[in-house]
């Protein structure tokens, strides 16, 4: 049967970047209980460049300053939910609103999973959060990607021979290759192929995004598992076991 994972980018507590995109979650559940959704959160999701300039914020949104976001996420069942890691602030502060881990060292990179882990675990999380990274905007330097294997189990980015022509084999090897889940599908700016057996598929909590999970994009999702008669599958299933 065809596998398909619902994945949703920058979960976090800003208010236009939230867990109202839950909604959109459940809408979807209500049609196809079987569904399953990857939520992927910044631990201290920060927009410090105003573009656009209703996602800009002030300071820093430590998870742990917002016990309702949290306790949004501890609700979630398990059944339908599996949450991902997505950067500490996301951007660089005052350069970039996503590029933090693109060109990271190995000690800042260290610093960086540290500062994520010590957020959730700060924030009573940690039973809550799975072992996947998906990097901002999908950039992280080869030697962030080296570090990477020791803070996590799946490392879910773009297509894998992006991945294998950056890093020209060396640190791309069998064993997190098989750890590597890429998204085939990005709606609207990609279509969703005509042939495939394991698909994710990719929005954003940010309702400034065009690939924001609105109500039109979840009945389109809701059509795709009718008529693809796909079940519902976590990042880790796309992969088998790992």
């Amino acid at each position: 049967m065809r596998k398909l994972n619902i994945s949703i980018d920058d979960v976090s507590p800003h208010p236009r970047s939230s867990t109202r995109v839950l909604d959109k979650c459940y809408r979807i559940l209500e049609s196809v209980p079987h569904a399953k959704f990857t939520l992927f959160v910044p631990t201290a999701y920060w927009r410090s460049v105003p573009t656009p300039p209703e996602s800009f914020c002030e300071k820093p949104l430590f998870l742990h300053e917002h016990p309702d976001f949290c306790e949004a996420i501890r609700r979630l069942p398990d059944e339908s939910f599996e949450v991902g890691f997505h950067g500490h602030h996301h951007g660089i502060p005052g350069k970039s609103n996503n590029d933090e881990l693109k060109t990271l060292t190995v000690d800042q990179a260290i610093e960086t999973f540290l500062k994520m882990k010590d957020e959730v675990e700060r924030s009573d999380l940690t039973h809550k959060f799975k072992r996947i990274l998906r990097p901002p905007a999908w950039r992280l330097s080869p030697d962030g990607f080296d570090v990477a294997r020791a803070f996590f189990d799946v490392l879910a980015i773009n297509s894998e021979e992006t991945y294998a022509a950056i890093y020209s084999g060396k640190q791309f090897d069998h064993h997190w290759k098989r750890r590597t889940v890429f998204a085939d599908a990005y709606p609207p700016i990609l279509n969703v192929p005509d042939q495939w057996d394991s698909l994710e598929v990719v929005f954003h909590a940010c309702e400034w995004d065009r690939n924001y999970l609105s109500d039109e994009m979840a009945d389109n999702m809701i059509s795709l598992f009718h008529t693809s008669s796909a079940s519902g599958a976590f990042i880790g299933d796309l992969l088998g076991k790992v």
